[in-house]
């Protein structure tokens, strides 16, 4: 018999199947598809938990956690997958030209072809009866002993011519024996039974294979196999998503089905922050609510809103602009969003000429404040900037600038000399208000003016902070002044991790040659007379100048 060649695919369905690369018409052996096994696959934590692979485990299949696809039994060795992990494999089918068959390519290597075939195996013929013994044969009878011979009489003595001697007596001859009596001739054995032929096998019809999807049905005569082309589905990947020519698959309860738009568009996402929204994977329009460590569908207003309405955003609020003028208010409840509750706050805007950028404004108390922070940074204008601005995480436009003390102040003198620095004062001689590097008509306000800011807020952080942000989980943005956790940028490290859920704004008012007032907001507090260093980069905030 020629070597076998044989490979081996893990099924769906738990049914399994030894092939080889032969066309079913040719001499019926082993190596033709001779059965088709439906078993549970053993599953084992490691390959040292492996059984014997004995004769009896012959093509029963393993499957070791981790690895792609089950080990086989094969001569005495468990033989492992042609792929080593499930992101390794992906199998095609295709049909040989001439239609006698099927071509199995794995990551885009032929692995196999199985043929069409013609006839099953034929029936084992039943043993020959044996044949009954012969009788024995009768003994033959003694024969007759034979008579003796009469004895010559002795010669007389010659001398004178003596008488002859009488001749003796003839002896009698002995009476011949009897002929034995022959035996009666045994009786002939009856013939051995002619045992039953064997059925004959079942008439292959030719072995058919279909192809739907990720399945492949082979079938010989009345038997046939499942094989899915994208790996085993197992416990071990259960709830893993595959692709297979734009068609997506999820493994659940060790059978592979359609995925869902929800399963295969949010698949290797993370829930990072209960309440975000994530576009799909797939599609990215699609739109996804972090719940529960798990995802779901957005609905519109989540949507426009950019943050979900879950039981861990519960009472949470959202300030939505809805015209240069207005914001509306949106409070989480129960699972919804509603809209139009609380203050509404009238923004005004801000054209800052040096750069044609705008800025929204609004009213809190007596004061009138930039609503955003301040994003300047033409050091062509004002070259003392240089090296002392910086955008946190690059994102300028949604978070400001951060300025070190002297850029803040305008210590060149570039806008105003209220801010100069003479380079010879052991303190700056300031002239307040201090326009600093703010637009024409509006000045850095000083640590008195932010603590009028502060009071008006009925000294509430949670009212000074933007709506909208982990980092400040209770923000209230009551008044519009919208201050964002922009971090600090220190002057050795630059911005500081520790420091990402605060916010640090300069005013004008210095506390030494080294350090300056501070308005300090965190999650839980704020301080409208905190101590900053005046080589650290905080924000800006600028306050229009009095009527």
């Amino acid at each position: 018999m020629t070597q076998k060649a044989r490979w081996f695919i893990s099924l769906a369905a738990t049914v399994v199947f030894p092939f080889a690369l032969s066309a079913c018409g040719d001499e019926v052996t082993e190596e033709h598809i001779t059965q088709v096994v439906e078993e549970k696959i053993l599953v084992v934590a490691d390959v040292s938990e492996l059984p014997d692979c004995s004769l009896e485990n012959q093509g029963k299949q393993v499957l070791v956690r981790g690895e792609a696809s089950p080990r086989i039994c094969v001569d005495g060795k468990w033989i492992a997958s042609f792929a080593e992990t499930q992101d390794d494999l992906k199998c095609t089918a295709e049909y040989l030209p001439d239609g006698s068959g099927l071509k199995i390519i794995c990551n885009g290597d032929s692995i196999g072809v199985v043929l069409n075939g013609t006839i099953g195996p034929q029936g084992v013929q039943g043993e020959q009866g044996i044949q009954g013994e012969q009788g024995l044969q009768g003994e033959k009878g003694d024969k007759g002993d034979q008579g003796e011979q009469g004895l010559q009489g002795e010669k007389g003595d010659k001398g004178d011519q003596g008488e002859q001697g009488l001749q003796g007596e003839k002896g009698d001859k002995g009476d011949q024996g009897e002929q034995g009596i022959q035996g009666e001739k045994g009786d002939q054995g009856e013939q051995g039974a002619q045992g039953e032929k064997g059925d004959k096998g079942d008439t292959g019809e030719g072995c058919s294979v279909e192809q739907n999807g990720v399945l492949i049905t082979i079938t010989c005569g009345n038997q046939n196999a499942v094989v899915n082309i994208i790996g085993v589905c197992s416990g071990s990947n259960e709830n893993v998503v595959k692709e297979y020519e734009n068609a997506y698959y999820v493994c659940h309860s060790n059978m592979w089905v359609d995925a869902s738009v929800l399963e295969y568009d949010t698949y290797g996402k993370i829930c990072f922050e209960n309440g975000a929204i994530v576009g799909g994977v797939v599609d990215t329009i699609n739109k996804y609510v972090c719940d529960a460590d798990t995802f779901r569908v957005a609905d519109e207003k989540e949507v426009a809103l950019s943050k979900g309405c879950v039981s861990y955003t519960e009472n949470d609020v959202v300030r939505k602009q809805i015209s240069d003028e207005q914001d509306s208010v949106y409070v989480c409840k129960n699972g919804v969003w509603s809209g139009s509750l609380g203050k509404h706050v009238v923004y005004g805007t801000l054209l800052d000429k040096r750069d044609q950028k705008t800025y929204k404004t609004v009213v809190i108390g007596e004061q009138i404040w930039m609503a955003e922070n301040l994003n300047y940074a033409d050091s062509i204008s004002y070259p003392g900037m240089q090296k002392r601005n910086w955008c946190y995480y690059n994102n300028c436009e949604k978070y400001g600038r951060h300025y070190n003390w002297a850029a803040a102040i305008d210590s060149a003198g570039t806008f105003s000399t209220n801010g100069k620095y003479s380079g010879y004062e052991r303190l700056y001689a300031l002239i307040y208000p201090v326009r600093g590097i703010c637009p024409e008509g509006w000045h850095l306000p000083d640590s008195t003016e932010w603590k009028t800011l502060y009071s008006a807020m009925g000294f509430s952080p949670y009212a000074m902070q933007a709506v909208g942000y982990e980092k400040w989980p209770d923000a209230l943005d009551t008044y519009g002044f919208s201050a964002l956790p922009a971090s600090v940028r220190d002057n050795s490290t630059g911005f500081d991790y520790y420091f990402r859920d605060m916010a640090i704004f300069w005013s004008s008012t210095q506390k030494d040659f080294y350090s300056a007032y501070v308005l300090y907001l965190d999650k839980n507090s704020a301080n409208a007379a905190g101590i900053g260093n005046k080589r650290s980069g905080y924000s800006v905030r600028c306050l229009k100048n009095s009527l």
